[in-house]
């Protein structure tokens, strides 16, 4: 018996020596520094749509802070949609800060959507800096632009552009962008998506697409408004007279906002029926007013339910 006992006090006396031996001290994790610091940058959304006669392919920015040398950096596809081609590396000359890939979504089905989620290599990646090691991207495919409604009929609340009834809005099959061709007959279209309402308390803001250019203007709400431009020709549109005006309510621009929390309250928001815009009217003369623009329509189909 005192044998026994002896043998476990040597056993529990070897195996406490093993716990303390020096190959068990805690050891510094990687810095910022043991890799190049390779990142995608924080964007709002990486989300592309293609429309049916664009191009299919588009490139997508990487960064890193250390660029010392050439490099082919691994990049890992968590997830793909169908039809949808990556390279399996994005490559730095020596002395580069930024390089490009080319995604390739040729092969994607038409009116179809699919989640591209990419990851960089740990050897490699940013740990601690700007920009994230992981990107995702929601690309849409879309079908063509089809009639939404016929019937669109604008309303000026102060007068200061004739009512019209404007006619036809378009829908880009598949996602909610949606089109007013000649928008008060400056013979720019008017192109526009919206946002989630999930994300802004129930309601569906007005995003410009094309045909704009941002603002920040006389009352400091930076990135907030824009003007109506023709993107195609780079250049405004010249002064136009919207259908019904006399040529002293011709117009030099059109300032419209997005939505703003601010005192001015100004929105630009759509429903299922109606849409509301508010504008800074700049006449040709040098007046400037501000309008706020309500359409009503009578939708073909519920732009929020696409099948």
């Amino acid at each position: 018996m005192k044998l026994l006992y002896k043998s476990l006090l040597s056993l529990s006396a070897l195996l406490l020596m093993g716990a303390c031996s020096d190959k068990d001290k805690w050891e510094p994790g990687r810095s910022e520094g043991d890799t190049m610091g390779v990142f995608f940058k924080d964007l709002e959304s990486y989300d592309k749509v293609i429309e049916i006669d664009d191009p299919h392919t588009f490139t997508v920015k990487v960064d890193r802070l250390d660029a010392t040398e050439a490099a082919s950096v691994p990049l890992t596809v968590v997830s793909c949609p169908q039809g949808v081609v990556v390279p399996a590396t994005v490559d730095f000359a020596a002395g580069e800060t930024t390089a490009t890939f080319e995604v390739d979504a040729t092969d994607m089905p038409q009116k179809t959507s699919g989640t591209l989620s990419l990851k960089i290599d740990p050897a490699y990646a940013t740990l601690y800096g700007a920009g994230t090691s992981e990107m995702s991207m929601k690309i849409t495919i879309t079908g063509g632009w089809v009639l939404f409604a016929d019937d669109l009929n604008m309303t000026a609340y102060y007068g200061r552009v004739p009512d019209q009834m404007i006619g036809d809005m378009y829908l880009l099959e598949g996602t909610t962008r949606f089109k007013i061709p000649n928008f008060l007959n400056s013979g720019v279209d008017m192109v526009f998506t919206l946002s989630d309402p999930a994300n802004d308390d129930g309601e569906r803001y007005i995003i410009p697409t094309t045909n704009y250019e941002w603002s920040d203007d006389e009352y400091d709400i930076e990135d907030k408004a824009w003007y109506l431009y023709d993107t195609a020709a780079a250049q405004y549109p010249s002064i136009w007279t919207p259908v019904g005006a006399t040529s002293d309510k011709s117009l030099e621009y059109l300032l419209v906002y997005t939505f703003d929390e601010g005192e001015y309250g100004s929105y630009m928001i759509m429903d299922s029926e109606y849409m509301e815009l508010c504008t800074i009217v700049n006449y040709a003369s040098g007046s400037v007013y501000w309008e706020y623009l309500m359409f009503t329509y009578t939708p073909m189909f519920d732009p929020f339910n696409q099948e």
